[in-house]
């Protein structure tokens, strides 16, 4: 048997902590195909009934539940709910009333409710458990309580949160490869992100987008941006419907104060232009894309130093390489030379992913972190190779990742002469 759940958000799980000993009631908004709810008004015996509005929940307007009542109870009360449970089976009114004597098990004729039970478990969190309240049985009810140390924070000192929280990650091109790198980068707990695009979300899009059907007509970046924002509460993501050939002063403001860049644009002009941005800037740029429709996936890292070449000064140190850019010209869903599908969205989310990885990563070797130097400046990923391409993108199996050192600039290059 599938429990049916109940939500309690962190604003009732505190106004319900914060009276010990006592016991009140609540109100739900409750789904039945679903059978799920989530608390939306709660009051104690020294409290009035608060709202807690469910705002932008998915039960936000489904109808109101039972009524239910909230008690503080001891470890028999769980230890009971954990037997019932385990069984999938309810149990006799009766016989919890002789086993847990007091005023919880109340229901009149005809009447059903909720009864939630919070046991204190000193020092760790309470446990909560809930119960279906019929005129003669009790059916044990799974409790979500969102907690105030949910998400990233859960992982402690494993994970370096407080530093993430003032990075500023700016991103050009929220396509397929840019929307699942933004929302890797978000998910590494960097504190503000900047997105660049000004492109609208059409329908060929949707089969490997991160914004969903509704979206569509939408600007991009600004569509992401309240996607993030909503997913992320601690994040703050500005969305921009700019061009990086036409605003790019414009944008260069934006990105000022910007700890890296990462460019996931079709078009070998804009990613020669981010680089170039960024080298200004003095702060590291990142590269991704896929080459030779979709048989390779390639990251760059452009770090702003002298020993490092732009793009354009690593694809002339290899003779020949400029005809794996030539294909970004051609849009997505245009043309018959291009195809409007030439790589599989899952294929297109490894690039992201190792996008950004590589870019947090990049982030926090600058500040200390050894455990996060990667192998090289450039990696190419095997998607679905031939082995056919000149070296050293003669990758033969899928999964392969070929790690290379950067290459120096070349003489004259206005790019990497800036200082």
């Amino acid at each position: 048997m599938t429990l049916a759940r109940l939500l309690i958000p962190s604003d009732v799980r505190r106004a319900i902590e914060s009276e010990p000993g006592s016991d009140g009631v609540f109100t739900l908004r409750w789904s039945a195909p679903d059978r799920c709810g989530i608390v939306v008004a709660s009051g104690g015996r020294t409290s009035s009934m608060t709202p807690f509005p469910a705002t932008g929940h998915f039960l936000q307007y489904a109808d109101f539940g039972p009524q239910g009542s909230w008690h503080h109870g001891t470890d028999e009360h769980s230890t009971i709910w954990r037997e019932a449970a385990g069984r999938g089976c309810a149990i006799d009114v009766e016989e919890l009333r002789q086993r847990l004597p007091g005023d919880l098990w109340h229901v009149g004729s005809g009447v059903a409710y909720f009864v939630l039970i919070v046991t204190p478990r000193p020092p760790e969190a309470p446990e909560w458990t809930a119960w279906a309240v019929s005129e003669e049985q009790a059916t044990p009810v799974g409790v979500d309580v969102e907690r105030d140390d949910e998400g990233l924070a859960t992982l402690g000192d494993h994970w370096p949160n407080d530093r993430m929280k003032t990075k500023h990650v700016a991103i050009v091109g929220i396509g397929s490869i840019g929307s699942a790198t933004a929302q890797a980068i978000a998910n590494h707990g960097v504190g503000r992100l900047t997105l660049v695009d000004p492109d609208r979300l059409e329908f060929h899009n949707l089969v490997r987008h991160q914004l969903p059907r509704s979206d569509v007509g939408r600007h991009k970046a600004v569509a992401l941006a309240e996607k993030l924002e909503k997913s992320f509460p601690d994040l703050s993501v500005q969305g921009m419907a700019k061009n990086v050939l036409w605003n790019t002063d414009e944008i260069r403001d934006a990105f000022s104060d910007a700890d890296v860049i990462i460019g996931a644009t079709d078009g070998v002009v804009p990613r020669r232009t981010i680089v170039h941005i960024a080298r200004r800037l003095g702060i590291p740029a990142m590269l991704g894309c896929v080459l030779l429709d979709g048989a390779l996936g390639e990251i760059m890292r452009f770090r702003p130093v002298q020993s490092h070449g732009c793009l354009e000064c690593r694809r002339r140190a290899t003779a020949g390489l400029f005809a794996l850019d030539a294909s970004m010209e051609n849009p997505y869903g245009t043309g018959s030379a291009h195809l409007p599908m030439t790589a599989i969205g899952t294929d297109l989310e490894i690039v992201a992913r190792l996008l950004a990885k590589a870019s947090i990563s990049t982030l926090l070797e600058a500040e200390g972190f050894s455990d996060q130097r990667l192998p090289g400046e450039s990696a190419i990923v095997g998607l679905r190779p031939t082995g056919a391409a000149p070296s050293p993108y003669d990758i033969s199996r899928a999964g392969d990742i070929r790690w290379l050192p950067a290459d120096p600039p070349l003489e004259g290059c206005p790019t990497c002469s800036i200082t």
